[in-house]
């Protein structure tokens, strides 16, 4: 195990890296452990405050101390010069060079034009062109990375001209930050019940006995009994709502049936014909994006008041009504279950998701969009149902299953134990990630990007300039993550209930994922036992 760690350890190989791009990864080492002090250390990042307006929760007025607002931008001069190295080592021709060395450089010289510093953005254009040029002429990557960074330094430096809040710079950073860590908030879910589900998977086998199956099921409906009762209040508001599924519409059961019976169905269908775990994080993904739509939406209205300012002088940051949000979710969430029906996703665990989870969220985003119209019938009023009332019917089905032999027999007991406990850990999964904004929040992601760089590096390369890609480029990631973290710990959207949304949102999407069997060793997945017939006709019994 000392030679596996010493092994992996040794993949960083500064000695082996040639001068000018040992240069820029002994940068991002240095500023990555000067983000994680101000990260940890308590009261650092108290100056931090976010003030915000409009409807999209993602504009607002940011106000930080001088010192954090210069560390910021620094690093993110350093993350930018690497991640453009290492792009520029990997890129062949000129329009992809061009494309990095323009995406990494053109945001300085806008926010400092529109916040009118006329011989700042100036410079930082003057930089911009002469990282083109370098470009076009094929100069070395490191020089190129040194040019591409220059108008972030030359925005460090404005700092010390800048009032508290730093104007547009700020707005756009921060705001992005924000959107960002929504969506983290939401796939965040979605990954940690994938990952948790991992952890059982060894009793995930059709080998099972009939004893230890009613026993595995026996806990969950101890656990569903608990938290619809006496454990009703474990997590803060709005999770007891959640949790109060009786109280629901009959409509709303309706529902909840008819997404249930199509999650076994593929469940079943999936015991006969396992499915390939292809493009599901992908689809995943897109829902999460989806789900954020009004984030996204933010976003844009940010870069549109920058594109504003920079030509005139006027503010300009439009409210963005409830009704296009909601068309946006529900139009977005169709072409996600189109697109997955397409001959390419047959036979993937994408496909079956998609379906799934089509089922429930076109019903929910169409609920959503007649009540901004306000054109929602009164009969038709909390018809969507919740991922907590999906769970109740599948693990019903899952008990059904377990005591009934001839139900035993045709879904197997690997698929019983899935419809038991997949649902119930998919409900919690956001609840147990620790908050980001906890200290503990904070120690883990510092702690885990720090030791991404170190144990899961890929063995890079013999080739200097290829390795200096791998390493320059993940180092210049680790800081990136670091960056965003920072700029998001003013959120105003670190809420608790970002996490119960994001589990209304994804919930499904990760059951249908996670029940159903896949082909051996399709994607990042181990292999899965097949379904085995008993020998003893007792034994099936």
């Amino acid at each position: 195990m000392r030679a596996a760690l010493r092994e992996r350890l040794g993949r960083l190989a500064p000695g082996r890296l040639p001068a000018p791009y040992l240069a820029w990864a002994i940068a991002c080492w240095i500023l990555t452990a000067a983000l994680a002090v101000a990260i940890l250390v308590p009261g650092v990042t108290d100056g931090i405050a976010a003030r915000p307006t409009g409807s999209t929760g993602v504009v607002g007025v940011f106000t930080a101390p001088l010192p954090l607002r210069v560390l910021v931008t620094v690093a993110a001069a350093v993350t930018v010069g690497a991640l453009t190295v290492a792009s520029l080592l990997r890129a062949a021709g000129t329009r992809a060079r061009l494309v990095v060395v323009a995406a990494g450089s053109v945001f300085p010289v806008l926010a400092l034009a529109a916040d009118r510093h006329v011989l700042s953005a100036v410079a930082a254009l003057l930089l911009l062109v002469a990282a083109v040029v370098a470009a076009l002429r094929r100069a070395s990557a490191a020089v190129g990375g040194l040019l591409a960074s220059g108008g972030w330094v030359v925005l460090a430096v404005s700092q010390f001209a800048s009032d508290a809040d730093g104007g547009w710079a700020w707005i756009a950073l921060f705001g992005g930050a924000a959107a960002f860590a929504a969506f983290g908030a939401y796939y965040g879910v979605a990954r940690a019940a994938e990952s948790r589900s991992a952890l059982l998977r060894p009793l995930y086998r059709d080998t099972l006995g009939t004893g230890a199956l009613l026993a595995v099921v026996g806990v969950a409906v101890l656990v569903t009994a608990a938290r619809l009762t006496v454990a009703r209040e474990v997590f803060p508001p709005p999770d007891p709502e959640l949790w109060s599924p009786f109280a629901e519409t009959p409509l709303s059961w309706l529902h909840a049936v008819l997404v249930a019976a199509l999650v076994v169905a593929v469940g079943v269908r999936s015991v006969r014909r396992p499915l390939r775990r292809s493009r599901a994080r992908g689809v995943t993904a897109a829902l999460a994006v989806a789900g954020n739509v009004q984030l996204v939406l933010g976003v844009v209205v940010i870069l549109a008041g920058l594109l504003v300012a920079v030509v005139s002088d006027r503010a300009f940051l439009p409210d963005v009504a409830p009704v296009a949000v909601a068309v946006l979710k529900f139009a977005a969430t169709v072409a996600i279950v189109v697109v997955a029906l397409t001959p390419v996703f047959r036979g993937t665990t994408a496909r079956s998701l998609a379906v799934v989870t089509g089922a429930y969220l076109v019903p929910l985003t169409l609920h959503g969009l007649l009540a901004a119209t306000g054109t929602l019938p009164e009969s038709l009023a909390g018809f969507p149902a919740s991922p907590v009332q999906l769970a109740v019917l599948l693990l019903l089905v899952a008990v059904v299953a377990a005591v009934v032999p001839a139900l035993r027999l045709a879904l197997g007991p690997g698929l019983i134990v899935r419809l038991a406990l997949v649902p119930l850990v998919a409900v919690h999964a956001g609840w147990l990630l620790p908050a980001a904004w906890s200290g503990l929040g904070r120690v883990v992601l510092v702690v885990g990007v720090v030791l991404a760089l170190l144990l899961f590096l890929p063995k890079p390369p013999d080739d200097a300039r290829r390795r200096a890609a791998v390493v320059v480029g993940a180092s210049g990631a680790q800081l990136l993550a670091l960056v965003v973290f920072l700029l998001a710990l003013p959120s105003f959207l670190d809420d608790p209930s970002i996490v119960v949304l994001g589990l209304f949102w994804l919930t499904v999407a990760v059951v249908a994922g996670l029940v159903v069997r896949t082909q051996p060793g399709t994607d990042d997945e181990p292999a899965e036992e097949p379904a085995a017939e008993p020998d003893d006709p007792a034994e099936a019994g």
